[in-house]
């Protein structure tokens, strides 16, 4: 099971992701491919605005934070909507909350 919470608290936009989703077997499991994605489009996007971020990705767990702007907060949406999704449509392998955003 992969357990997703994105959270925007005091200024602060998080994610955390943990697990792995066991769909299927190392190397052809399209559900950690799909959150594998939008961790790293997430982590990219906010390089790539400059903004700086803490945390680190490692297989099995990935911890990105970040000071809150509009930027950050609507890449951070669009993360979060992306994991929404992907728990509507596979919730036997990813379980997601959200705080302070909504999606």
């Amino acid at each position: 099971m992969i357990e997703v919470r994105v959270s925007k608290w005091g200024g602060v936009c998080s994610l955390v992701v943990e697990g792995h989703a066991g769909a299927a077997p190392k190397g052809r499991d399209i559900v950690c491919a799909a959150a594998s994605a939008l961790v790293y489009a997430l982590d990219g996007t906010l390089r790539a605005f400059g903004a700086v971020v803490e945390g680190g990705l490692s297989p099995g767990r990935a911890v990105i934070r970040c000071g809150d702007n509009d930027r950050v907060r609507t890449a951070f949406l669009v993360a979060a909507v992306g994991f929404a999704q992907l728990q509507a449509s596979y919730p036997q392998f990813v379980r997601a909350s959200f705080e302070g955003l909504s999606c």
